[in-house]
Order: structure tokens, then C-alpha cells, then sequence
């Protein structure tokens, strides 16, 4: 009995790791979004920005969007959203890990269905915006924006379009609808 527990707790303590390691990785990548030096290349000027679009439902045609400012830090941050660090089943995790990185905290298995907010976070001087549009769009379908600032610079004087319209730059696409298509496709010719 002594050993089965022993098992049990180890288990408990492996699997508590593997998710604040999860946390740690996207406030690392939030800590580098954040604290890059903005060099012009931004779009618009002053304001770094992802915009992560739900498309589809699940295992039709499904995936992501990521628009982004164009600079090198926000295209990296899409690029590493898209690309297995975000869930397409449970969105409302994504926007909770990233309020996470800023101190707030939420019971354990928790999702908002019908969430539409804008959050001013601030760390230091620096002004960092996460707006949530999961209430009045299409099942499968949700957005989230998160931006930051230069200095001198906010939402009105470097601004947007509503979160889940089309934005100004770069989309990237993720591959998973086209692998899951590809899958079916020769499911049926065999």
C-alpha cells in the first residue's frame, strides 16, 4: 500500500510540474514580447501585437489564425502559439495563462464560454493590453489580442480594429486543418 501511494503522489507531483513548466514558458515568452525594444517596424508604430484567431470546428476544417504587428518578436510569439502551445478545444486557457503571468489566479478546471473583456495590465511603465472575444462569434470560432506599448503610446493613439476583424498585417495560418484533410483524403482513396 506504502508503495502505491508513494506512485500516486509522484504522479501528482509530475503532472503539477508539466503544467506550472507550461506557465513558465508563455510568461517567458510574454517577458520577451514586453520587454523588446520597439524599433518602427511594428504596425502600427508604438503598439506589439498577436491576434489569435479559433477557426473551424474541431476536426473540420479547424485551426488557427495569428495576426501580428510585423515586427520579429510578435511574428516569433505567433509562430510559437501556433505551433502546439495553445488548445483549440479549451480557449479560454490561453488568455488564463497569460493573466497568470501577471499574478492572477484561477481554480482548477474553469472555463468561460461567453468571455469578452479588455484587460489593462501593467507592469512597471509599460502598458499591456488583452482583449477576449469569446461570447458573440460562431461556435469554434473566438479571438484574443494581446498587445503592448512604447512609451508615450496606447490603445487610442496606436489603434486597431475590433479583435476578430481583419487587422492590418501578416496572418499565419496553421497547418493542422490541411494535415487532418490530407489524413482524410487518403483515408478515402484507400
Amino acid at each position: 500500500m506504502k508503495r502505491k501511494l508513494n506512485f500516486v503522489v509522484m504522479g501528482l507531483a509530475l503532472m503539477g510540474s508539466s503544467a506550472a513548466h507550461a506557465a513558465d514558458d508563455i510568461c517567458k515568452k510574454i517577458a520577451i514580447f514586453e520587454s523588446t525594444v520597439f524599433d518602427g517596424t511594428e504596425n502600427p508604430e508604438g503598439r506589439r501585437w498577436i491576434e489569435l484567431q479559433w477557426r473551424g470546428v474541431w476536426l473540420v476544417d479547424w485551426g488557427f489564425d495569428c495576426s501580428n504587428s510585423g515586427d520579429e518578436v510578435a511574428k516569433d510569439l505567433c509562430s510559437w502559439l501556433v505551433n502546439g502551445n495553445v488548445s483549440f478545444e479549451f480557449q479560454s486557457m490561453l488568455p488564463r495563462r497569460i493573466l497568470q503571468c501577471y499574478g492572477h489566479e484561477f481554480p482548477p478546471n474553469v472555463s468561460w464560454r461567453e468571455w469578452n473583456s479588455e484587460i489593462d495590465l501593467w507592469r512597471s511603465d509599460r502598458l499591456s493590453i488583452l482583449e477576449i472575444k469569446f461570447g458573440d462569434t460562431q461556435p469554434g470560432n473566438g479571438a484574443i489580442r494581446f498587445s503592448t506599448f512604447a512609451d508615450n503610446k496606447d490603445d487610442v493613439l496606436a489603434e486597431l480594429p475590433p479583435v476578430g476583424r481583419p487587422t492590418p498585417t501578416t496572418v499565419m495560418p496553421t497547418p493542422i486543418a490541411r494535415e487532418v484533410e490530407i489524413i482524410f483524403e487518403n483515408g478515402d482513396k484507400e
